[in-house]
């Protein structure tokens, strides 16, 4: 079994487009695609509303429609789905594929629609791991993916908070409860003033540099009148899979924020 290929490319705003298209090429896509079967395109949209580190961007998606075309790959298709907490038809309004989808002529089939399109038991041909133990009644697949060659755009996945892991011990736990055992067993860590005004200068010349909004003002109020925070619930899912972690203000003062509010 030939081993798969990685391609990695630094790009550019300026360029983007061009530099997807080749990616493509470094990945080895004409090599990997048969030029004469349909080719899918599964965008991922991990929540309906525009988080492009969560869902794919319309210049990944452009961009790839424009690479498979310029290779030959003429029959191009974009296949939607839906989850309990996503709608197909928000996201790729929201998300800006509509316009692209427009002006490639790119035409859009609904998994989850009978009109677009059958599902039908897949039979593997190789000894599977752990998928038909958890559908044992069989695989189901859409009837369109057999024989086609499918394009997956993939993201920096969100995780919902129900979703259960298993650890390196065994263990199986929801990412709800490993989050919390992980702020449990976490340090407060005090930071006065002045520490705080320091790590938003950095915040701030960091985003100036970048041309970023927020190097207008990331706090918007004096530091000193501002109520402290809890650290976001992103913040504590990165400290979950092991980033950094974030920092907590001193107790007294999340007491007495909460203690304002309350009022």
């Amino acid at each position: 079994m030939s081993r798969s290929k990685v391609a990695l490319l630094r790009v550019a705003p300026e360029r983007v487009l061009e530099d997807v298209d080749r990616l493509c090429e470094l990945g080895g896509m004409r090599e990997a695609l048969d030029r004469g079967a349909t080719t899918i395109l599964k965008d991922n949209i991990s929540w309906h509303f525009p988080f492009p580190g969560a869902n794919t961007t319309p210049w990944q998606l452009e961009g790839t429609i424009r690479a498979l075309r310029r290779a030959g790959y003429d029959d191009l298709v974009c296949v939607q789905n839906k989850t309990v907490v996503t709608d197909a038809f928000k996201g790729e309004d929201l998300n800006g594929y509509v316009p692209i989808f427009k002006k490639y002529d790119i035409p859009v089939r609904y998994n989850f629609k009978p009109e677009d399109m059958t599902w039908s038991v897949y039979r593997p041909k190789a000894k599977m791991n752990v998928l038909d133990k958890i559908f044992p009644e069989g695989i189901q697949i859409p009837d369109a993916f057999h024989g086609a060659n499918i394009v997956h755009l993939p993201t920096t996945k969100c995780v919902a908070g129900d979703t259960q892991v298993v650890l390196g011990d065994g263990t199986v736990i929801a990412i709800r409860e490993l989050v919390a055992i992980q702020l449990a067993r976490a340090e407060l860590v005090e930071l006065d003033g002045d520490s705080l005004r320091r790590r938003c200068d950095r915040v701030r010349d960091g985003a100036r540099r970048c041309g970023s909004a927020s190097a207008r003002d990331p706090l918007r109020t004096d530091l000193s009148e501002r109520p402290a925070r809890l650290p976001h619930r992103n913040a504590q899912r990165s400290y979950a899979h092991g980033h950094r972690r974030p920092p907590v203000v001193r107790r007294e003062r999340l007491d007495r924020g909460r203690q304002a509010r309350s009022r």
